[in-house]
């Protein structure tokens, strides 16, 4: 027999964003500090997902976007590679820079 490890299974549908916050952020001028709280409902632990952050403007048009990988809004490498436990709550900490006065609406999603 030869080992085989199996990635794991992925289900957006089953991690919800229960809390979130954006503001300015406490150390840095020009910049914003994101805290997000994710649940996993999925029965299996799943891998993290692709976190995406993006401002639009007053007509709803996009005015910047950033997509950060679970290393980035976690920062433990262990922690990403074993995934989301069943019925984890996961708390993200994201710094990205102040896209400026005419972002009026930011959306989190998971990709």
């Amino acid at each position: 027999f030869l080992p085989c490890e199996l990635p794991l299974q992925a289900d957006l549908a089953k991690i919800e964003l229960v809390e979130r916050d954006v503001r300015r952020h406490p150390q840095a001028d020009a910049a914003l500090l994101i805290n997000a709280t994710l649940v996993n409902h999925a029965s299996h632990a799943q891998p993290y997902p692709l976190f995406s952050v993006s401002f639009s403007n007053l007509a709803g048009e996009p005015v910047a976007l950033r997509h950060f990988r679970p290393t980035e809004y976690l920062g433990d490498a262990a922690t990403v590679s074993a995934g989301m436990a069943p019925g984890a709550r996961v708390h993200a900490v994201l710094e990205i820079e102040d896209p400026g006065t005419e972002a009026i609406s930011f959306q989190l999603d998971f990709l």
